[in-house]
């Protein structure tokens, strides 16, 4: 697994976590402006958060190199 890239554009306000470098088979949309992009085999190759504030960045924490959804999404 690559480790996990973060990307922002200020211009649309979206901010993207990156887990793959893959193919993306399906993008699921978890809430509104919230969405996930899956590859054929059901893996999560990343997660897309629109309208999202700059100061959103700061509060996220360095990502794992290998996580499931379900612990990424848990809140602390």
């Amino acid at each position: 697994m690559t480790q996990p890239t973060v990307t922002y554009d200020a211009d649309v306000k979206a901010l993207y976590i990156e887990m793959l470098d893959t193919e993306i088979a399906e993008t699921v949309e978890l809430a509104k402006g919230v969405y996930v992009d899956i590859d054929a085999e059901g893996q999560l190759v990343g997660i897309e958060i629109l309208n999202a504030d700059a100061s959103l960045l700061a509060s996220i924490p360095a990502l794992p190199d290998k996580a499931a959804l379900r612990d990424l999404l848990k809140p602390d």
